[in-house]
């Protein structure tokens, strides 16, 4: 009886869990811009039918903007390039220093006339902090790239394009399941 109650408890407990993540959810950052020139700006709450809910970022109210009259959404990302910078430096400087460690070791480079341990080490570490700054480099351009903000376009689209296109940002709002 009891592993039964503590079984049961387990289980409501990642169910419930979900749910409670999921509240938590923020939806994606939009910019609106409607036909008549007037522009929104936003978090996107949920897709419906044919309109987009957007919690305004100045005012904080709830803003419904209708597709016939949106004739841009542009989606704002955050900048990764911090991520990519942090990560290069990592992924570079580790592969330069254990590329640095075995060149050092077959080619018995001797660099300072030092003993060849202190040597190989010196040569590695040489090596790697080049490898980070490369790495540093590519992955903060690769980052910085991931974070630019992708611009959709409404108007001149058929309605099953549009339908795909509120398909797509439905993911992307707080919340999923409205119609």
């Amino acid at each position: 009886m009891k592993k039964l109650i503590v079984s049961s408890l387990v289980i409501s407990i990642l169910f419930l869990s979900g749910n409670m993540l999921a509240q938590g959810r923020k939806g994606a950052d939009l910019i609106i811009q409607k036909r008549n020139g007037q522009q929104i700006r936003g978090e996107l709450i949920a897709v419906k039918n044919n309109s987009l809910v957007l919690m305004e970022r100045k005012s904080g109210a709830d803003v419904t903007a209708d597709v016939n009259e949106i004739r841009i959404i542009v989606v704002a990302r955050k900048s990764k390039a911090l991520i990519g910078v942090v990560s290069g430096v990592l992924i570079g400087g580790i592969s330069g220093a254990l590329i640095g460690s075995a060149v050092a070791e077959k080619k018995g480079t001797e660099l300072f006339d030092i003993s060849p341990m202190i040597n190989t080490t010196l040569y590695s570490t040489l090596v790697g902090v080049i490898g980070a700054i490369i790495g540093g480099g590519i992955g903060g351009a690769l980052g910085a790239g991931a974070g630019k903000p992708e611009t959709i376009q409404l108007t001149g689209k058929l309605d099953s394009e549009i339908r795909e296109i509120l398909k797509i940002l439905r993911k992307k709002a707080r919340v999923h399941d409205t119609q």
